[in-house]
């Protein structure tokens, strides 16, 4: 159940448009009211701090002056998530080695 809850969160956390990184705490209130405050608080601080070490890790490897270097980064990042974040979805591995590119792209 715990995966499900982080994953969805997630999915929700990384949404562009009017919902691009509004606060997680939000997000968590407004999809699961009935859990408690602590749960809430500890969802939300796994959600920001996943979402902050996985653009992290694509700004820190990713190389603007050399893009031959750059071609495999996504599906490394992609490995790298999945170890290292095993409750997350395939979608969701997609989803943030995507936006982890894009983002070290714009610095």
């Amino acid at each position: 159940m715990k995966d499900e809850i982080l994953n969805r969160v997630f999915a929700a956390a990384l949404e562009f448009g009017e919902n691009f990184h509004r606060p997680i705490m939000e997000i968590v209130e407004e999809l699961y009211p009935y859990i408690s405050s602590d749960e809430k608080t500890s969802i939300a601080n796994e959600i920001k701090q996943t979402r902050e070490t996985i653009e992290r890790y694509f700004y820190d490897k990713y190389d603007p002056q050399n893009e031959e270097a750059n071609k495999g980064l996504q599906d490394q990042g992609k490995q790298w998530i999945k170890s290292k974040y095993a409750w997350m979805n395939y979608e969701n591995v997609n989803r943030a080695a995507s936006q982890g590119m894009y983002y070290a792209w714009h610095g």
